[in-house]
């Protein structure tokens, strides 16, 4: 019943505007029961990857910092044994990697004064290699593979991120 009068005899209605949000929440929960696991999984995907997306638009500068932060635990599994520094400490390196978020900024604010096109992004993911190749003492081609190797372990490290927030999605 959507109006009327209740069993005291009070005037019983709703107002439009509370059978739309009602519906819309009945719908939600209604759709939200039906999704499986994938789809659960897709929706998360897409919040995550949108949601880092505004961030890296919105603030690139912490966006970078976050990435850098995610990408020092990979980086000190494969540099902590170098030539120059035989026991490499993990603040050693968080060192190095503020040391390149100040080059990023640094950079970016440099390009964005100059209005330079955004092509730089595709150059920006090397800008680690050339600090961790001052600290390490590699060669180039170590560095950047183990670069690349550290990128690829905080890719994985986001899809672990994102399979925790699914399953939180589909199991609540």
């Amino acid at each position: 019943m959507e109006s009327g009068i209740n069993l005291k005899g009070e005037n019983f209605s709703k107002s439009y505007k509370e059978q739309v949000v009602e519906e819309s929440a009945d719908s939600i929960a209604k759709n939200q029961a039906d999704m499986t696991f994938s789809e659960h999984f897709d929706r998360a995907q897409n919040e995550l990857i949108q949601g880092l997306r505004n961030l890296g638009e919105k603030n690139p500068s912490l966006f970078w910092l976050l990435m850098l932060t995610m990408l020092s635990a990979p980086l000190y599994l494969l540099f902590r044994k170098c030539p120059t520094i035989p026991d490499l400490r993990f603040s050693e390196l968080i060192i190095t990697l503020v040391y390149t978020y100040d080059m990023f900024a640094l950079y970016n604010t440099i390009f964005t004064f100059f209005c330079i096109p955004d092509g730089f992004d595709d150059v920006v993911w090397l800008l680690p290699a050339i600090p961790l190749k001052q600290l390490s003492g590699f060669k180039w081609w170590r560095t950047i593979l183990y670069s690349l190797l550290s990128y690829i372990a905080m890719f994985m490290i986001l899809v672990g991120m994102l399979c925790a927030i699914a399953a939180i999605l589909y199991y609540v």
